[in-house]
């Protein structure tokens, strides 16, 4: 009775020994959330009646912002913008703002700027206190906000 046992022992041993040496890296799945590379991003800036401004900031290396070439922003006193915001990989010609799009209930944008910069929205924006209102214009499918568009109104010059 006891060499059956040990015989059992033995062979459910053996079949787990080999089931674990079968198993291969190729099973495992690959990562889901890989990081894009954005080497160019275009603000888009426009008002009812005016022609639109358009600013870029380009990341010719893509290794961080030591580097970065970037338009200064000169936007008209008293005046109500919309904002788009497009990320591109110009390197792979991808838009990243359309991946963005796809997957909205994983993303926000946050925003800083120069307290009393804007009319609307105030503040200096909700880069370190979420609560700071911004002006969303657009949400994922769980109404959150995600932005890609959003308004801005300046003040006087």
């Amino acid at each position: 009775m006891k060499k059956t046992k040990n015989n059992y022992l033995f062979t459910f041993g053996l079949v787990l020994l080999s089931l674990l040496i079968s198993c291969s890296d190729d099973e495992v799945p690959g990562a889901e959330n890989v990081e894009e590379a954005i080497d160019q991003v275009t603000l888009t800036f426009s008002a009812d009646g005016a022609a639109n401004l358009v600013f870029k900031a380009i990341d010719p290396d893509v290794a961080g912002w030591a580097n970065v070439e970037y338009d200064e922003i000169e936007l008209k006193p008293n005046t109500e913008y919309t904002l788009d915001i497009k990320l591109e990989y110009t390197v792979e010609n991808e838009n990243i703002t359309e991946e963005i799009e796809e997957e909205a209930d994983e993303h926000i944008f946050f925003f800083s700027f120069t307290d009393g910069m804007f009319t609307s929205p105030s503040g200096d924006g909700n880069v370190d206190n979420r609560e700071h209102p911004i002006n969303y214009e657009d949400k994922d499918s769980n109404g959150f906000p995600l932005g890609l568009k959003t308004t801005w109104e300046t003040g006087d010059a």
